[in-house]
Formats: C-alpha cells, structure tokens, sequence
C-alpha cells in the first residue's frame, strides 16, 4: 500500500472554513486524512460571549454552544461564521446527486458495521437465519442474519446484509446466500444451523433451501420459525370459521379498494386535513397483514375501529362520484358490509382475542425474555381464550336461536333510529341507555 504523501503530514488548520476539501488530497491519501481528523474531531470553538450574528432571508441568527451537546456532528467555522456537519466533510462528494452524501454516508457506516462482525465472527462456526419480502417497489430481497458465540462466550444475533433477487426460488436463495457469504470469506462448512420459515422454497424437505444447504453441509441442522406458529395458528383456526372467514375476506375487499388507491388515500387525506397524524396512520395502517408479521391482524383491526367513520365517509363519496356503475355498486356493497351487524360485531370480537394474542406475542419476541416468564404468558393467554370460548349457544333454545334473527333486526334498527343511542361508545353506556330508556324490558 502507497505511503501517505508529504502533503499529508503538513500541519492542516483545524477550522473548517480553512480545510481543504478530503477530495483534493490524491486517492491513496484521503483515508490516512480522514483518520488524521477524525482523531482531532469536529472543531468546536467556544468563545466567552455569544457566536456573531448572520443574516439568514431576513432574520438576523447565532449559533449556540449548546448544539455540540446535542448533534455529535456539528462543528462551527470561524473564518466563515458558520455551521458544518463534520461527517459531510468527511465523506462529501461534491459532484454527487442530492441526498448522495448521506447515502455514501450510510453506505460507509454500513460497510465499517459488517466488517466489525466479521471480525468479531473470527472465522468461527455460525448459524444463519433468512426472510424473504418484497421492498416498496415489489423487488424480492433476502434478509440474512448470522447467530453466534463471540470470543466473550456470548450469543450474538447480527443482521450481515440484505440480498437482492430476482426470483424466490430455492436455488435462487441459495446462489444469493453462497455469493454473500463468498463476499465476506465465509465457508458454509462452518455453518452449524438454518432457520427459516414453513414456506416450501424456503424450509420445504424436499427442494427447499434447507435441503440444498444440508446436501453442501450435513452439520447444518434445520431448525423452524416456531415463533411465525403462533400468528399461523391464528390464523389457520380463524379461517376454519365461517363468520370469521367472510370477515377478513370483506375486510380484505375494503382494504384493497382505499389502502391500495392513491386517489381514494387522497380522499381520506382531505377528509382528515384537521389531524395530519390520524391520516397518516390510516395510510400505514390500512395494509394488507402480513401471516407471519407479528401483531399487523391486530393492528389492522384497531386501525380500522379508529378510523371506522372516514371509511364509510369515502365510501359514500365513491358511490357518488363513481363514474361506472359497478364501482358505484361495489361501493355500496361495501358500506352495506361495514354497517351490518355482523361485521361490527366480528371487528369487536377479533379485537378481543387478537387483543389478547398480542401480548404474547409481543412477549415471545423480545430477546430478553425468558422462558419461565414465556410459559407463564402462555397459560394466562389460554386462560383468557378458554373464557371466551365458553360464551356459546348451548344456553338458548332452538326456539330462542330461531327469532334471535329477527329480534336482532328490529333490535338494531331501533338503536339507529332512536338518537339517544347515537352517542354510544361501548357496551357498557349501552347497557346503560337501555335501562335508562326501559328498553331492556323490550329487548330482554
């Protein structure tokens, strides 16, 4: 490797208005330059009274002492009588596009981070765990992380890189793997352990990415996702009912129909134009749930509860505006589905179990948790759901099931048509309200 230059070791003025520029020192010099200033730091002069004043526009402002405390990165020129991000300096290329100093930044950060685990890996044996999604822009990419035991003896978890790949293949997969770790010098002789999800091309026994791993490493034991189980049980039992089922698959209609149109978003955007934050939840939350994503089912349905009114409000203006007459009667369809009974009665009721659910899953995912207190969560979770599943028909009649129905129907017209239930919030204010208007003597 080339020596530093002469002009390197030349006295450089600390002050960032008299540095030159990390770019004119010659290829082989800059990073001996970086070390030089990062060793000195940022300059931060500290004078006995107040920075001078600038005119910024039309205001006249000072720099204050106090932002070296709270920015690590800034640093105050006094030949310019201004502020400078140091890290900028560092790494600035001034002929790059806009934002391509803080991605060079990043980039850097990101290549210092995965050299240190590497380092600390030490050629040692590891575990390897993957997921695949697709990003913003549907390309597929593998998340790769490494499961090891440091010099110190303790268990470490690192995130190495994300992968790029053009199909989710199993043999795709694993080129993708072989190359990364290649990149890195690590051999898959040394690894002792796989973990991946039940899909087929990931942890599939035959052609799965397990079964290509284990035919180059017989040492690489397979080992499940068993913490995606609980979100897949979930599911697989909710499905297997039929309310349930037609319940997300509405839900499922309604998100597809604003969640995934930009002008319908818009609408919503305009109607919650007084609170910026609720639309912007409303376009976070209105995502299709993912089965493996832990606690979306649960967020979905209290975003959803939340911005329940907006929903139909757009829906309206749809099955006004629309110009087509099947989107108008999609539309109405739709709202016809919100505003029955039975899917309000499903939002609340999956509210509740998911509610439930989502501590522990929440639990099971922390990486401190231990397994005295998992199992603990566990039988308070299945004691809360068993409770649940005793509410049951077995305590009617047939005769009481069969003019349930249409009880209900009267029932529920009744409370919309009558304004003193308009402001009901929960079961206990109506409970309330029918006593309060002896109604429960109709409706006992």
């Amino acid at each position: 490797m080339p020596s530093p230059s002469e002009e390197c070791h030349l006295d450089r003025p600390h002050d960032s208005g008299k540095r030159k520029t990390i770019l004119s020192y010659s290829v082989n010099d800059r990073d001996f330059v970086r070390r030089i200033c990062i060793g000195k730091g940022p300059c931060r002069p500290r004078p006995n009274g107040d920075f001078p004043q600038t005119l910024e526009g039309t205001k006249l402002c000072r720099f204050k002492a106090i932002w070296y405390d709270k920015y690590d990165w800034f640093e105050y020129s006094e030949q310019n009588e201004s502020a400078f991000c140091f890290y900028c300096y560092l790494f600035k290329d001034p002929i790059s596009v806009p934002g391509g100093n803080v991605f060079e930044l990043i980039k850097c950060c990101a290549q210092e981070t995965t050299k240190l685990i590497i380092e600390d890996l030490n050629g040692d044996l590891f575990v390897i765990l993957a997921d695949e999604s697709s990003d913003v822009s549907h390309k597929e990419e593998l998340a790769i992380c490494l499961h090891y035991v440091d010099k110190k003896g303790r268990v470490c978890e690192r995130f190495l890189e994300i992968v790029h790949v053009k199909k989710t293949s199993s043999l795709t997969i694993f080129e993708g793997i072989k190359q990364l770790l290649d990149a890195h010098s690590l051999s898959m002789s040394n690894i002792r352990g796989q973990g991946y999800d039940g899909a087929s091309n990931m942890g599939g026994e035959l052609n799965g990415l397990r079964n290509l791993i284990l035919r180059n490493n017989s040492c690489a034991y397979y080992v499940h996702y068993f913490a995606h189980q609980l979100p897949l049980t979930l599911m697989a039992v909710t499905k297997e009912n039929k309310d349930c089922a037609k319940y997300f698959q509405n839900l499922g209609i309604v998100l597809y129909n604003i969640g995934y149109s930009c002008k319908h978003m818009e609408m919503v955007k305009d109607i919650q134009a007084d609170n910026v934050l609720e639309a912007l939840a409303l376009e976070r939350g209105l995502s299709r749930p993912g089965y493996t994503r832990w606690g979306s089912y649960f967020k979905l349905i209290l975003s959803v509860m939340s911005l329940y009114d907006i929903i139909i409000k757009v829906l309206e203006v749809v099955s006004k505006d629309a110009k087509s007459v099947d989107d108008r009667a999609k539309a109405e369809i739709e709202i016809d589905h919100l505003e029955s009974f039975e899917f309000v009665f499903m939002l609340h009721l999956m509210k509740v179990v998911y509610g439930y659910t989502n501590n522990l899953c929440d639990a099971l995912q922390r990486k401190d948790q231990d397994i005295v207190n998992a199992i603990a969560i566990t039988d308070l979770t299945k004691e809360h759901l068993n409770k649940l599943a005793k509410f049951n028909p077995n305590g009617f009649s047939d005769t009481d099931i069969t003019t349930l129905e249409f009880e209900l129907y009267i029932f529920v017209s009744d409370m919309i048509k009558d304004s003193r239930f308009h402001l009901v919030k929960n079961l206990g204010e109506l409970s309330t309200m029918l006593v309060e208007t002896k109604k429960h003597i109709v409706y006992w």
